[in-house]
């Protein structure tokens, strides 16, 4: 079994801490911690910044400009000056990100520490909650997988200091088998913290595509999940339209619905799931399948395991 590429980073910042004079917690109004690294890219230190711009797309111009700032005691910029800042837009409380420049030139240490300090200070802007990254016009990835949507539970803040916050689970995903047709069940350890949505970390590691050889992805990674909450047991899953425009099942419509549907409802949380386009679910995904009520769980489509 190939586990999650950003949990191993997160193993690695849990051994290295994070490290900050002033917490999150403790900032004052229009304070920012900004995250730097040491000089042997081992601990991620915060500086407070004070923020000038009061628009949500100038502030993260202002932020990441800040990012790049020596003369911040022992520590140096985590995002080096070679990366430059492409675009930044906001959707629903994403942010997607675009970097230009050698990022895959620097060590796989700098690559996290990079990755911990633009997510660790960029989320702390009010509606921000999850970065989607690409690098040189595509998804950034580590060791040949993309790593999918980044959010601050994923890199440790001061571990060793509560320990308990830091857990892992082993995740069933169906994802499709090799000719497209069948669903196969597989699992995949991620770590989390105390909070973070399982339901919204299952639909993600479908979105971001398997990490194990043998099965295809079910969902186009062009869509953008807008929405996951769960009441009385149904799971509400919203989408943009591009997860029907842009859909990868190759025909067999099944396969992308009773994914998502399937991997759910492994979850002790979730009985039955509703899909929704754009907040509607007036929708047919074919002729077939309709997001009308919430859909329960069906194994007639799984025909295969893999580890």
């Amino acid at each position: 079994m190939k586990k999650f590429g950003i949990f191993l980073l997160a193993l690695l910042l849990l051994f290295s801490g994070c490290r900050a004079t002033v917490t999150e917690d403790q900032l004052g109004e229009g304070e920012i911690l900004v995250y730097y690294v040491n000089a042997s890219v081992t601990r991620l230190s915060g500086s407070v910044h004070r923020l000038e711009a009061t628009e949500l797309e100038a502030q993260v111009t202002e932020l990441y400009s800040a990012l790049q700032e020596s003369g911040h005691g022992e520590t140096v910029p985590a995002v080096p000056g070679t990366l430059q800042l492409a675009s930044a837009a906001m959707e629903e409380r994403t942010l997607n990100l675009s970097l230009e420049g050698p990022y895959y030139d620097l060590s796989t240490a700098s690559q996290v520490m990079c990755l911990a300090a633009l997510t660790r200070t960029l989320t702390q802007l009010e509606g921000l909650d999850y970065i989607q990254l690409n690098i040189n016009g595509s998804p950034v990835q580590q060791n040949g997988e993309e790593i999918g949507v980044l959010r601050a539970g994923m890199f440790m803040d001061n571990v060793e200091d509560n320990p308990e916050s830091f857990e892992e689970m082993e995740l069933v995903l169906y994802f499709a088998s090799e000719d497209g047709r069948q669903l196969v069940r597989t699992t995949l350890t991620v770590g989390y913290q105390e909070g973070d949505s399982l339901e919204r970390i299952v639909v993600e590691q479908l979105l971001s595509g398997p990490q194990v050889s043998g099965v295809r992805a079910t969902l186009p990674s062009t869509s953008r999940l807008l929405s996951v909450t769960v009441r009385d047991r149904v799971c509400y899953v919203n989408f943009d339209d591009r997860f029907i425009t842009d859909s990868v099942s190759g025909g067999y419509d099944y396969i992308p619905v009773y994914s998502v549907v399937n991997s759910l409802t492994e979850l002790s949380t979730v009985e039955s799931v509703q899909l929704m386009i754009n907040g509607e679910t007036n929708v047919n995904f074919s002729e077939n399948i309709s997001f009308a009520a919430p859909l329960a769980r069906n194994m007639e489509y799984v025909g295969g395991e893999t580890n």
